[in-house]
């Protein structure tokens, strides 16, 4: 499998630079794949993130983006991304039986959540 070598942040110029202290003021650091996705399509990184503040600017709550985000890391079968949701999950205060019950698609005895997952699925 090839790999791809992506520079340093430190060594970022212009916008890599830019979006990358961005999401370093954001998220506390910058994760492996803002990273690559930064040194290599800038302008997609910043889409991105400002995806992300349009999804957080909206009706649902922190808890229950990250239960749709959780679910579509399931549903699609990646686990690196299931094992580093379920962590950010539990930071924002749901259950370990609740992570267990989204990703099983299982009750969560929330019925906005449940409600949820089964509009994802």
């Amino acid at each position: 499998m090839s790999r791809i070598t992506v520079a340093a942040i430190e060594s970022a110029t212009g916008a890599t630079a830019e979006v990358c202290a961005e999401v370093k003021k954001l998220a506390g650091g910058v994760p492996n794949l803002f990273a690559a996705l930064g040194a290599l399509f800038p302008q997609e990184l910043k889409a991105v993130l400002n995806t992300q503040g349009v999804l957080g600017a909206g009706t649902l709550s922190t808890q229950e983006l990250e239960t749709i985000r959780l679910f579509v890391c399931e549903i699609t079968g990646c686990d690196c991304r299931v094992a580093a949701r379920t962590v950010i999950d539990k930071m924002t205060g749901l259950s370990a039986e609740s992570l267990r019950q989204i990703r099983a698609a299982g009750p969560t005895e929330e019925g906005r959540r449940d409600a949820l997952v089964r509009f994802v699925r």
